[in-house]
């Protein structure tokens, strides 16, 4: 009897499928804030050659390749070489 009081005044527990849900999402978050956040701030002050956005995040996705390992090779052609050529 004393085991349902105390079930019944903590609440339920999460369901499994739900709570790994929430930790995944969880998980994307914290990355996010740990790559992309300091990025977009230098971004933003103007510490960056580029105007676009998108390279930006770009950049925050070959250093999260990066932190897990994965190897990346960026290829600087300049502004008016493309890799066809």
């Amino acid at each position: 009897m004393k085991t349902v009081m105390l079930r019944l005044r903590n609440g339920w527990p999460m369901p499994l499928a739900l709570q790994g849900v929430f930790e995944i999402l969880q998980s994307v978050v914290f990355c996010l804030a740990l790559i992309a956040l300091p990025l977009i701030a230098v971004y933003f002050s103007g510490g960056f050659l580029e105007d676009s956005f998108e390279t930006i995040l770009q950049f925050a996705g070959f250093v999260w390749l990066l932190i897990h390992g994965v190897p990346v090779e960026i290829l600087n052609l300049g502004p008016k070489l493309t890799p066809a050529r």
